[in-house]
């Protein structure tokens, strides 16, 4: 007869899930993350598989990770709070309400004139009204696992426009002002040049110099640099 206290215990099928993905997610997030790097720093000119080391991915993992999660909380939390503008209204009428603004505003993510600015406005409604319709049908359908397919794919496109498009407008804010923000270094203090730093890792320091914004100079990093912020 077998002793059930001396049994190991079992973990629940959705952790045990959990922990057989979570070095696949750990590598994928890490080349995520290291794509995103050398992105920024081959629009600097530099190669950031030479420069970057494991110690300077830190900061940025971080600083990604949180940037991500806000694209995907945000949509979601005025999806939620978009259902009590219409709690009294027939959900049939409701439903396709949505559908017609998700299908617009993401529509309208290909229209050439509009300036990125607005184009992220209208796909970021698309988002939540894609998020609302999900929502609604989880809560009409609460025994299912998910939404039948077409409910769940469709309307999640336009959070893919979403993520691209915010995560292509944070690139090219880090490719403008670096990673080290308003700190400015001076060439008489041992700087390559008078100018903004943009990195501050490990093994280099990237500065973009003043005279010429163009010119982008590396030097090793040291201690000691004096660092001021831009005025």
């Amino acid at each position: 007869m077998t002793d059930a206290s001396r049994e190991t215990p079992t973990l629940p099928l959705n952790l045990t899930r959990l922990l057989l993905l979570l070095p696949l997610l750990s590598v994928g997030g890490f080349t995520v993350l290291m794509m995103f790097l050398c992105s920024i720093f081959g629009q600097w000119g530099l190669s950031g598989l030479q420069l970057i080391t494991m110690a300077d991915t830190a900061a940025p993992s971080v600083m990604l990770a949180f940037v991500l999660g806000a694209l995907l909380c945000v949509p979601v939390m005025f999806a939620y709070a978009g259902g009590w503008l219409y709690r009294e209204t027939p959900r049939a009428s409701v439903t396709i309400a949505l559908w017609i603004v998700a299908i617009v505003s993401g529509a309208l993510w290909f229209v050439g004139p509009l300036g990125l600015p607005l184009r992220l406005v209208l796909v970021f409604i698309a988002t939540v009204a894609a998020a609302r319709i999900i929502l609604d049908a989880r809560i009409a359908k609460p025994n299912t696992r998910w939404p039948e397919a077409a409910v769940t794919i469709i309307p999640a496109l336009p959070a893919a426009f979403w993520m691209a498009g915010s995560i292509g407008a944070f690139h090219g804010e880090v490719v403008k002002v670096g990673f080290v923000r308003d700190l400015i270094v001076a060439e008489i203090d041992g700087a390559p040049c008078d100018g903004d730093l943009l990195w501050l890792g490990e093994r280099a320091t990237v500065v973009r110099c003043a005279a010429d914004r163009k010119d982008i100079r590396i030097m090793t990093t040291r201690e000691g640099l004096p660092m001021t912020l831009r005025r």
